[in-house]
């Protein structure tokens, strides 16, 4: 039977430490390495880093290794941002912090200092910062049509007949103080109406004066109004209830909100001045009214008790239109070029020679400039519409631009250049005028201004747990007009609280989609004792572009 001896080591086997004033000399297999993959060490590898299981790197090796793939360290950590934008996009997250960096896709203006920021407009709608416009004419920040209507006031509004008659016939006065005129359904010209005017005829023998009368809706076979729905409206005549009908003409009344959409009867109740002598009228063929002498009536829904009734006779009512305009302006809020709104415009073929001015309380100087600008987008192309600027001191400056593509955007420059400051230094009105309606045309206005100013944009801060040697900085560029990265587009970095900043040479790295561009770039970053960290950039030349995020690493 074999027998198997084993010694157990003790403390007495254990060598005392030794201490070597002079390299060690070995030869042959005095020392023998082994390490896990069963392979011997022949050497240390003092700085080359080699891949080999036989080698032994110094610190000194590692070190250097390290920072010679700082081209694949910036790919990573590139990529890492790249995908937190897309994180932030997609679910709206304003700035946010992530380990020795910050990234801030503009969902709000959280991230940025807008107190020493300059020249930036913030694009709530589409969450990207570009440079803001040098003097403002107008932005067309209009809410509501009823704004923009205000602002911007038609020359261009009509009047389309839907009831008339023609009162050819001489009438005596016969002591009448109050009449109720039926415009029948079937006399009216089915149309969807929310403004109308009522005319009244003057007869050729002699003028006659209205006191007071209203438009309502006929109750009925009665000569009563009706008192739900649409109620009865005071006709005005420039602001005044009385107004003189002269002999042989016609006056129109103001216009007043009524809405009919021509399938009902109508009543016109008028209270006269009974001094008159002779009243327009027809005998046959009209739509039958009621007169009452001695008694007024107008103003009530009921009509007084009694009275004449007139079959097919027609008085001192000779028409009712309903307004329309030819040309108007209204809020956009989906097609615009900047901002939340442009001015749209809707011309129809009367539009000719029809106008939207907008009169300015506060006059724009624009002295000393060169040119101002204008986005505009219509139906039709060519040269239709006119656009002129009107100085305090009479000069008005125009240029009717020529439309070359439909349905979009287009720059449209207003030369100043040749204009004296004395004609420009006060522009108190925008006139746009229709010179082409030969056929219908919508057109948008948006973002008339001067030459764009060089945007400084600078982040709010953000802490390192130790002060920084490199920087590195991202950001998401949309060009708008063809720019040049360390020309038009410049990156900064500061560890020190934006007291100094570090330019970064930037470099295109290609497109994160069809139209943003990723520009990086590394900076060494001077040693300043701080460690506070904020990035900024700065835009030259007057170039338009957009910066969609942005972000910095730091190490």
């Amino acid at each position: 039977m074999a027998v198997e001896w084993k010694r157990i080591l003790t403390t007495d086997d254990l060598h005392s430490a030794v201490t070597v004033s002079a390299p060690i000399s070995l030869s042959g297999q005095a020392l023998s390495l082994v390490n896990d993959a069963a392979a011997t060490i022949t050497e240390i590898d003092t700085g080359a880093l080699a891949n080999s299981d036989t080698v032994i790197p110094t610190s000194k090796a590692v070190t250097t290794a390290i920072a010679g793939s700082s081209g694949t360290d910036n790919v990573a950590r590139d990529n890492i941002v790249v995908l937190a934008w897309k994180l932030a996009i997609a679910e709206g997250l304003s700035v946010f912090n992530l380990e020795d960096g910050v990234i801030d896709e503009f969902e709000d203006e959280t991230g940025i200092d807008t107190g020493n920021s300059a020249n930036e407009s913030y694009n709530s709608t589409d969450d990207y910062y570009s440079p803001s416009s040098g003097a403002i004419v107008d932005l067309m920040e209009y809410a509501s049509d009823a704004t923009a209507q205000a602002a911007y006031v038609t020359n261009g509004a009509g009047g389309v007949t839907v009831y008339s008659k023609t009162l050819s016939e001489q009438g005596t006065a016969w002591g009448t103080n109050h009449l109720r005129q039926i415009l029948s359904a079937a006399n009216i010209t089915n149309a969807s109406m929310t403004k109308v005017r009522v005319q009244y005829k003057g007869d050729s023998g002699g003028s006659y004066v209205v006191d007071l009368s209203y438009l309502g809706r006929r109750d009925g076979s009665t000569y009563n109004m009706l008192t739900t729905g649409q109620t009865k409206v005071k006709l005005t005549f420039s602001g005044n209830d009385s107004v003189t009908v002269p002999a042989g003409g016609t006056v129109y009344s103001d216009w007043v909100d009524f809405a009919t959409d021509g399938t009902e009867d109508l009543l016109v109740s008028v209270d006269l001045n009974d001094t008159f002598a002779y009243i327009a009228k027809i005998s046959s063929g009209g739509d039958t009214n009621k007169f009452w002498s001695s008694t007024d009536g107008a103003a009530s829904n009921a009509a007084p008790g009694g009275g004449t009734e007139q079959a097919g006779y027609q008085n001192l009512v000779s028409g009712l239109q309903y307004e329309t305009n030819y040309l108007q302006s209204y809020s956009e809020s989906t097609i615009k070029s900047q901002g939340s709104y442009s001015l749209k415009g809707v011309a129809t073929t009367d539009a000719l020679n029809k106008t939207l001015t907008r009169t300015i309380s506060s006059p724009i100087d624009l002295s000393g400039v060169d040119s101002v600008f204008l986005d505009m987008y219509a139906l039709r192309t060519g040269s239709n519409i006119k656009i002129g600027l009107h100085d305090s001191g009479g000069t008005t400056t125009e240029i009717t631009p020529n439309i070359t593509d439909s349905n979009t955007w287009q720059e449209v420059e207003i030369d100043l250049s040749g204009v004296a400051d004395a004609n420009k230094d006060a522009i108190d009105s925008i006139i746009v005028t229709i010179v082409n309606a030969d056929a219908d045309n919508t057109f948008y206005i948006d973002n008339f201004s001067g030459p764009l100013e060089s945007m400084t944009l600078i982040s709010e801060s953000a802490e390192a747990e130790i002060e920084p040697t490199t920087g590195r900085f991202l950001a998401l560029v949309e060009p708008v007009d063809s720019i040049t990265i360390n020309t038009d587009i410049k990156g900064y970095i500061s560890n020190d609280d934006g007291s100094n900043f570090d330019e970064v040479t930037l470099t295109d790295e290609g497109y994160f989609d069809s139209t943003k561009k990723i520009l990086s770039g590394n900076v060494a970053l001077t040693d300043r004792s701080d460690k506070t960290m904020v990035q900024k950039i700065q835009t030259f030349n007057n170039k338009d572009l957009k910066v969609h995020a942005w972000g910095m690493l730091w190490k």
